[in-house]
């Protein structure tokens, strides 16, 4: 016999499984089958449940503001996410551009005066990417991360082991063995 069970979450809202409780002989195949597909249904409305908006935040201490944009799914398994810090006397912004199922990141890092343009900035980090994954040929992200530094820009490669929101979010069936994401 398979059963569902839901709890629900304060702050992500129903998580549900299945289980087997035991495989008799005599139950019903037909009824055991629409069991299961109802307990994956039930846990597909539980991925359905974390969406885009989960992964932004905004902290403000003072004149001080910390912010954690939108994520964006860039297609083939990446998805891009822009953090920021506005200060006083300057604003730092980091793009961050994620492979779902590796956890390769490139991290691109504008720092900008007040009185600066940011319009003026030699290369976005954004166009090089979209640039890269319309092309027809392959590529990594350590091409990717080459083209922007020798436009002028900064960025840097590491490799994630927890799972990032918005691969929770656009790729789930790609976290592997790292950390699943978790808004705690």
């Amino acid at each position: 016999m398979i059963w569902v069970n839901c709890v629900n979450q304060p702050m992500t809202g129903p998580k549900c499984g299945a289980a087997s409780l035991a495989h008799h002989a005599g139950v019903d195949v037909a009824v055991r089958g629409a069991l299961i597909a109802l307990a994956t249904v039930m846990m597909s409305l539980q991925a359905m449940a974390l969406d885009a908006t989960a992964c932004q935040s905004e902290q403000t201490s003072g004149d001080d503001v910390d912010w954690t944009g939108a994520v964006t799914d860039m297609g083939q398994g990446f998805v891009m996410q822009s953090t920021g810090q506005e200060r006083v006397w300057a604003h730092t912004t980091q793009t961050v551009f994620t492979h779902c199922a590796s956890g390769q990141t490139l991290q691109s890092v504008l720092v900008l005066g007040h009185d600066q343009d940011p319009n003026a900035h030699p290369v976005n980090p954004f166009e090089v990417m979209r640039d890269a994954l319309a092309a027809d040929q392959s590529f990594t992200l350590a091409d990717v991360a080459a083209q922007i530094n020798a436009a002028g820009g900064d960025a840097s490669l590491s490799r994630a082991t927890v799972e990032a929101c918005g691969c929770a979010v656009f790729y789930p069936d790609q976290r592997g063995t790292k950390t699943a994401w978790s808004s705690q």
